[in-house]
């Protein structure tokens, strides 16, 4: 019976760790893994608002925080295979594959704040691999929670 049941944690665990991260601890905040559904959503040079700035600190995040959202989640801040349009374009379906995870809406719930984690992503192709975490701004339409 000892056995069995070893067996059946050992597959257990196997199954979870196949399965990849599913949550994201930020600020004391766990977040769970969403799926970029559409990657022409994404804002490759979004500039936070005054009235985003005051979302995102209603919804419990420091300016330090805030500020390195707007630092990384500007195509300059991306890995070098979707730094511009044309790589965006070519690695589209790719998007789709990354570990993301949803922290924040602003623009009344229209956008959506992701982090890419680079510790949940280093499967990713050297083209797409963060080396350190980065952010999306995106419609909320363009990813399946």
């Amino acid at each position: 019976m000892k056995q069995t049941t070893t067996i059946i944690c050992t597959i257990f665990l196997l199954f979870v760790w196949a399965c990849g991260v599913t949550t994201y601890q930020l600020a004391d905040k766990k977040y769970s893994s969403i799926i970029i559904q559409n990657p022409g959503d994404l804002y490759s040079t979004y500039e936070f608002s005054k009235s985003d700035r005051r979302e995102l600190i209603e919804q419990g995040f420091k300016d330090e925080l805030i500020r390195t959202m707007e630092k990384m989640s500007i195509e300059a801040a991306w890995p070098a295979g979707i730094a511009d349009l044309a790589g965006r374009f070519e690695m589209r379906d790719a998007f789709k594959t990354y570990k993301a995870f949803k922290i924040a809406h602003i623009g009344a719930g229209e956008r959506v704040i992701l982090v890419i984690p680079a510790k949940a992503n280093k499967k990713m192709s050297p083209k797409m691999r963060p080396n350190q975490d980065i952010f999306f701004v995106m419609e909320a339409t363009g990813i399946k929670q």
